[in-house]
């Protein structure tokens, strides 16, 4: 969250009632969770697991539950419970406001939506979606939400362009262009459009297990169906091997229960989503990832 009013370090310590290390005027534009960190804003931490993440993070203020060497060109908020005064600055900067119906009037319902008693759909939704845009157009989420908010309202075509629009503007691979692929992929079915790939945005993905090269695929259209399984299956194998050596790549995870679905490994499937979600638990629970993981697991476990 970008605040609407640059703050100060000092300021920030005194509101939570904590020691800082840094300049009392130190300069304080956000705070976000350690995925969609920029300088300026701040990020907590409250293990030491992830101490050196979040302290090389692109934050430049970190709080945290001990006081650790401070990185040049940033600032500490010492706290004994970083949690807790995240959520703080978010009641404070963003506090909670209430709702006196259970169908906001300013709500907008796609047609054909079928609402069951008793639930509820809170106000403002698409401006608060086009406010975050505003604050901070770096943040793929807003977009993400708005094309979907697009999509439900029927305008289809605009929504698959707000989602290529913004995978155009990557250079190189980042970890939420997955989902995006696959919502514009899901909204695009309903246009006729072939499906896109996430490798016409991002070929050269991270880690140590590169997508297929054109040899490989050529290779692959050689194959018969025993020697092009067993060719794919080699790919998968290498990806669950670097996994095992670097568990704490969530889209990894995703990649690989993809994989195995693919191959009808449901077993090995529905391990690998497992393993995502669990390594998104201490994510927001706004990040796009979380409900392709749900609705990976749901339909998996149904036999889908």
């Amino acid at each position: 969250m970008k605040l609407a009013q640059k703050q100060t370090l000092k300021s920030i310590a005194e509101l939570l009632g904590c020691r800082h290390v840094g300049r009392d005027d130190f300069p304080v534009e956000g705070f976000n969770e350690i995925h969609v960190v920029r300088p300026g804003d701040i990020v907590f931490v409250d293990h030491p697991k992830y101490y050196d993440k979040a302290l090389n993070s692109q934050a430049t203020i970190v709080l945290i539950n001990k006081e650790v060497a401070c990185p040049d060109g940033k600032a500490l908020l010492i706290s004994d419970d970083p949690f807790r005064d995240f959520n703080r600055l978010k009641d404070h900067f963003r506090p909670f406001k209430t709702a006196d119906k259970m169908i906001a009037e300013s709500a907008k319902i796609g047609e054909g939506t079928r609402i069951q008693p008793g639930c509820f759909i809170g106000n403002d939704a698409k401006r608060a979606i086009a406010r975050a845009i505003e604050l901070d157009p770096t943040n793929p989420a807003g977009t993400f939400y708005d094309a979907v908010g697009l999509a439900q309202a029927g305008a289809n075509e605009q929504a698959y362009n707000r989602l290529l629009t913004r995978l155009d503007e990557v250079d190189g691979f980042a970890p939420w262009m997955e989902t995006f692929v696959a919502e514009a992929n899901r909204i695009g079915a309903a246009l006729g459009r072939a499906p896109i790939s996430l490798s016409d945005y991002a070929p050269v993905m991270s880690g140590n297990s590169p997508s297929p090269t054109a040899a490989d695929v050529e290779a692959a259209s050689q194959m018969d169906d025993v020697d092009r399984d067993a060719f794919i299956r080699s790919m998968v194998e290498r990806l669950a091997t670097r996994l095992e050596a670097e568990p704490d790549d969530i889209d990894g995870w995703m990649r690989l229960g993809r994989a195995y679905r693919v191959l009808g490994e449901t077993d090995l499937a529905l391990n690998a989503y497992s393993r995502a979600k669990e390594l998104l638990v201490p994510v927001s629970s706004e990040d796009p990832r979380q409900s392709v993981i749900s609705q990976s697991l749901e339909e998996l476990q149904s036999g889908q």
